[in-house]
């Protein structure tokens, strides 16, 4: 099975916007000022949202191989997803203020 270009970025986008969706339900739902209130003193005090953006894409792409093994040249699109979804996220907060 051969992965072209344009698989690698269709995936990236929909990665991106379906990480996006859950950044902004759990920022709508205020998990992030609950997280700062109840956080683990190890635990880092602000929300990395590049960090979680990167791990939501990387358990939404690995619970689509677990449902339909695909090529594992795929697993580079969370990566690129993350900062699209960081970007994405800032524009929305700037926006919202």
């Amino acid at each position: 099975m051969e992965i072209d270009f344009l698989q690698i970025a269709a995936a990236i986008f929909v990665l991106s916007c379906a990480s996006l969706t859950v950044i902004l339900c759990l920022a709508k739902w205020r998990a992030f000022e609950l997280y700062e209130l109840h956080r683990p003193r190890w635990a880092p005090p602000y929300v990395c949202v590049f960090c979680l953006s990167f791990w939501i894409s990387f358990l939404i792409l690995a619970a689509l191989y677990l449902a339909r093994p695909f090529d594992l040249v795929l697993f580079i699109a969370p990566f690129a997803s993350a900062s699209l979804t960081r970007l994405a996220y800032e524009d929305f907060e700037f926006k919202r203020r």
